[in-house]
């Protein structure tokens, strides 16, 4: 509760949370990044099966 922190505290809650949504913005990017990479490989892979059996 912001009302409950006296004046001097709420720059560094809002600094506080601000990196928290960084941090999650990060790792978030990083499994979306993961995943992408990982749906390529597979497309990839299906590709050279497919040309191979052809």
């Amino acid at each position: 509760d912001l009302q409950a922190k006296p004046p001097s505290e709420i720059p560094i809650f809002l600094d506080n949370l601000s990196s928290n949504v960084n941090k999650t913005n990060i790792t978030t990017f990083a499994v979306v990044n993961a995943v992408v990479s990982i749906l390529e490989t597979l497309s990839t892979v299906t590709k050279i099966v497919d040309t191979t059996m052809m």
